[in-house]
């Protein structure tokens, strides 16, 4: 029998899985976001600079 603490800390991680990936993503888009308007930035970041 799954002890009721363990269950619920499973459904917490769940929570916090699901939470941290959606906002991984949504950082994602909006640094694509960025790169798209701010082109020199993204070449500058690409590029090695010597």
């Amino acid at each position: 029998m799954i002890d009721h603490r363990e269950s619920m800390l499973t459904v917490i991680f769940a929570i916090l899985l699901c939470v941290i990936s959606q906002c991984s993503i949504a950082n994602a888009i909006t640094y694509d976001r960025f790169c798209q308007h701010y082109p020199p930035l993204s070449q500058y970041q690409s590029e090695p600079h010597s």
